[in-house]
């Protein structure tokens, strides 16, 4: 086998491309903080919360500086939470690294079905990743396990009888994949929300974001109240925030399909709920306008949309705008 068969090529950055979204709660929302500590009379169960900086103009024109704080939404939250869904949404395969938690982590040795010894192989790993074209994209978008390279190769060569083989896979593996492509920011009050607070009223307090619902959990046995008091983000707040997505070289061509993954995620989100307590009506949330700009290699706005479905609509025409602006920028 010659050495350029199993040569490690590290993949270029072609491009990032910023989708800037601005959501807004229909209802309640909670990203639970856990329980209150150590406050008389406050919620049981709060909102995460942080303090950052606006700059709002008052009504003099004057630029007006403030810290306060304010409910945020993990960019994890929104993720995880798109990423679930869309494995419903594609009827992707559940594995296991404990035997409690089951989701789409492809990975060699994970536990493929409830009895212990059934573990997935080396060669079955590289065979679903190979011959199942969405479970490859959506590996390539959000994520996946890292491998041990060296011993990638020593156990996928006693599973085929050939190390030297088992080298060239690797490698050709190694080369079709790159770091997790899908990255998603924390998203905060939106800045002309904030600062259409302050122009009202002249000030911004914690009290324009959240409410408290009281609910009651009566015990079916012995009828026992449990009551509880939920600090949750009210409605029709707005937040924003950044998804950014980066296109190597090997994964220019599937531009197209990771569009295509995040407009349904945002679909799928919108139609159910984010956060805690969904079932019970927590969570509706709706995508007000997404914005869309080439970051790198230089900052160019591409095209804003003002709903999901418009976004998802325009997808094909969107992915050959971003191709052919990265094909320019290549020629310069």
């Amino acid at each position: 086998m010659s050495q350029q068969t199993s040569q490690v090529k590290n993949p270029r950055l072609l491009g990032i491309v910023k989708l800037h979204l601005v959501l807004e709660t229909v209802t309640g929302l909670l990203i639970s903080a856990g329980r209150q500590m150590g406050r008389i009379g406050g919620a049981d169960t709060s909102n995460v919360l942080i303090e950052k900086v606006y700059e709002c103009k008052d009504q003099q024109g004057r630029q007006q500086s403030f810290l306060i704080r304010v409910p945020y939404i993990p960019g994890s939250s929104i993720k995880g939470r798109m990423r679930s869904l869309l494995e419903l949404a594609k009827n992707l395969e559940l594995f296991s690294t404990d035997g409690k938690i089951w989701m789409h982590a492809l990975s060699p040795k994970v536990r493929k079905s409830i009895n212990r010894q059934d573990v997935l192989s080396y060669g079955e790993f590289l065979e679903k990743l190979r011959n199942s074209n969405t479970t490859f994209i959506f590996n390539k978008l959000f994520g996946m396990p890292s491998i041990h390279v060296d011993d990638f190769v020593k156990n996928l060569g006693k599973e085929i009888n050939d190390e030297s083989k088992a080298e060239q896979e690797t490698a050709m593996l190694i080369n079709s994949l790159s770091q997790t492509s899908l990255l998603i920011s924390d998203f905060f009050p939106a800045c002309d929300y904030v600062c259409g607070i302050y122009n009202t009223k002249g000030l911004v307090t914690l009290e324009d974001f959240l409410e408290e619902k009281s609910e009651n959990r009566i015990d079916r046995i012995t009828s026992a109240a449990d009551p509880r008091t939920i600090e949750r983000v009210k409605p029709h707040v707005k937040f924003e925030g950044d998804f950014t997505l980066l296109v190597f070289d090997n994964s220019k061509n599937h531009l197209e399909q990771y569009m295509e993954l995040i407009a349904e995620g945002l679909q799928l989100l919108e139609s159910t709920y984010l956060g805690a307590a969904g079932s019970r009506g927590y969570g509706r949330i709706m995508f007000k306008s997404i914005e869309t700009k080439l970051i790198y290699p230089r900052e160019e706005r591409i095209k804003e949309y003002k709903s999901v479905g418009e976004f998802k609509n325009d997808i094909t025409t969107l992915s050959k705008d971003i191709l052919n602006k990265l094909g320019a920028q290549g020629q310069r």
